[in-house]
């Protein structure tokens, strides 16, 4: 009789324990806030003052990552200054320059222009900040 008991208590308190749902844990996804639009992009200015289409901005912008990849390995292999390398900017330069002329052709003065422009007002704005 005592076991009968106690089977059935067994039962019952497994009836009562109800196993519950995991709780779920909501994930929110964080999201990057896009960035300000720089006043002195440099790309836009062409596009607006020399008149220039999106795949002439987009090809410049190669040229110019080109260039600057190569820069940043004349610099690391110690190409890049002093007099005895002055030869090696002066051939940099003027392939750089070689390439936006085959690609802008007429508009390359106008585009020169601007650049200059930039570079001065960065210069500027650099000089202001302290860096």
């Amino acid at each position: 009789m005592s076991l009968i008991c106690l089977n059935l208590s067994c039962e019952n308190a497994a009836e009562k324990t109800k196993p519950t749902a995991p709780k779920t844990k909501t994930v929110t996804k964080t999201t990057k806030t896009p960035k300000k639009a720089n006043k002195n992009n440099v790309w836009s200015k062409l596009k607006k003052q020399v008149p220039l289409t999106d795949a002439e901005i987009g090809k410049l912008k190669a040229i110019d990552k080109k260039y600057q990849v190569r820069k940043k390995t004349l610099v690391k292999t110690k190409k890049w200054a002093g007099n005895a390398n002055k030869a090696n900017r002066t051939n940099f330069s003027k392939s750089k320059v070689q390439e936006q002329k085959k690609l802008l052709g007429a508009k390359y003065a106008k585009f020169n222009k601007v650049m200059v422009a930039h570079k001065k007002s960065a210069k500027k704005a650099k000089t202001k900040s302290g860096k």
